[in-house]
């Protein structure tokens, strides 16, 4: 049986390609990370003004009249990537309602009944 010798360039190609790979685990990992920070500053917000677990505070939050559409949309968002069921009546109450972003409303509606798989590693509680 004959061995194939590995040249320069074949070293070069796996190194160049194991590079990549490093950078792309880290991009991964850092985007990961802000999206958590995201959704634990949003829960803790909404936990400070009412009492429960995530998604009580958070649908409890989002029905309050102090918050204006953008901070409503990131609940929206923040409820979605919880994806708890208990979320769902509030979030299918928003559908063809032209005060909310109708995407994110139907992208959060996917994420929670998991026609939109979860990518990190975590599962918020």
């Amino acid at each position: 049986m004959m061995r194939m010798k590995r040249g320069p360039t074949s070293i070069k190609l796996l190194h160049g390609l194991l590079i990549i790979v490093v950078i792309l685990l880290a991009a991964f990992t850092g985007i990961s990370y802000v999206v958590h920070k995201e959704i634990e500053t949003m829960c803790a917000k909404a936990r400070q003004k009412y009492p429960g677990d995530n998604v009580e505070a958070l649908t409890r939050y989002f029905n309050s009249e102090s918050l204006n559409y953008q901070e409503r949309n990131h609940v929206v968002w923040t409820l979605g990537e919880l994806r708890d069921k208990r979320a769902l009546p509030t979030l299918e109450g928003l559908l063809r309602n032209e005060r909310y972003d109708q995407y994110e409303v139907e992208k959060a509606i996917k994420k929670i009944t998991g026609e939109i798989p979860n990518p990190y590693f975590w599962k918020w509680k």
